[in-house]
């Protein structure tokens, strides 16, 4: 029996005040459902504890966790996964915000529909909360016990953590890795959700408030080895999930998720402003191709093979555009 309807997960490390604040201000005047709040402190060295500690001096829904040395948000959640008892479970970053009245009815939602995750829509705003754009999914049900529906959810997989609730028995022991580079784990814990998950909903209501920041580490041009090394520990993790629980089916599934990292990987490395340390990398990304796939899991995706030829003539910016279009228009065939 879960002692609340909601646990909100919310790691903060460097996070501006004025943000935070808003943050904990915006599920703190969620209404309509019994909720906690866990806040975990990434051992940030500002002033965000004593935030934190004057937040929950002021209301008893929180639950404060600090951290002795900073293990970024994987084991952040980890900490605060020990301690949440709500029926579902969301993450939240610590710089965005719930939008009013979202709680309630995201949960209603999937009490209704029996889910054990509820997709949502969001919207996404500068750091000055004005808009930028709105993303709306089509309200649908998934049914992850019939290969075609899971298949298709897998060829749109959206590797974000924030825009969905989880059923926290579902979870069970489910926790994040950690790897070289801070990526990899929210895809990685997606993933491996998906594989305990028999029911998933599709929601058309906006529930949060995504802040997308202009000099944020995701646009930064300077991912080296590490983000490579990372994008293909993590790959392997999610291949051994995939295969794990739907066998050859999975290998599929894992080879089209390989496909796009391996993009990825391209795009980084023709961003990188250094021309020897392009070169270098493109040799270390064309030579680890491979690795990427499980075994077996490269045949099961033609466009693995594909990559792979072009790798051999091309840089890779052109690679990259090239490889873009092409799973795009697998996309559309598929879907």
């Amino acid at each position: 029996m879960s002692s609340f309807d909601l646990s909100i997960i919310v790691p903060v490390y460097r996070t501006p005040e004025v943000l935070l604040r808003r943050c904990i201000a915006s599920i703190l005047q969620q209404r309509g459902l019994s909720l906690e709040l866990i806040l975990v402190n990434d051992a940030s060295p500002d002033n965000c504890p004593l935030i934190l500690a004057e937040y929950a001096a002021q209301d008893s829904r929180i639950r404060v966790l600090h951290r002795s040395e900073n293990g970024r948000a994987g084991k952040a959640r980890n900490d605060g996964l020990e301690l949440a008892a709500g029926e579902y479970i969301w993450f939240v970053d610590a710089d965005d915000m719930i939008l009013p009245g979202a709680a309630a009815n995201l949960l209603q939602v999937a009490r209704a529909q029996a889910a054990d995750i509820l997709m949502f829509s969001w919207s996404e705003n500068d750091e000055q909360g004005r808009l930028l754009r709105q993303v709306k999914k089509k309200t649908a049900k998934v049914d992850f016990t019939r290969s075609e529906e899971r298949a298709a959810y897998f060829r749109n997989l959206q590797y974000a953590l924030w825009n969905k609730i989880f059923r926290r028995d579902n979870l069970g022991s489910l926790r994040f890795q950690s790897f070289p580079a801070n990526i990899g784990e929210d895809t990685l814990y997606n993933v491996a959700a998906l594989c305990r998950c028999q029911k998933l909903s599709c929601c058309s209501l906006i529930g949060y408030q995504y802040t997308v920041f202009s000099g944020s580490a995701s646009h930064r041009s300077n991912k080296g080895m590490p983000y490579l090394q990372t994008l293909q520990s993590s790959q392997q993790a999610i291949n051994e999930e995939l295969i794990q629980a739907y066998g050859q089916e999975g290998q599929r599934y894992a080879a089209c998720l390989a496909s796009k990292r391996f993009v990825t990987g391209c795009e980084w490395i023709a961003e990188n402003p250094e021309q020897q340390t392009r070169q270098e990398l493109w040799a270390y990304w064309r030579q680890g191709h491979d690795s990427l796939f499980a075994p077996g899991a490269q045949g099961k995706h033609t466009s693995g093979r594909l990559f792979k030829s072009l790798c051999r003539y091309l840089t890779p910016g052109p690679a990259a555009r090239i490889m873009r279009i092409m799973l795009a228009m697998q996309r559309r065939l598929f879907n």
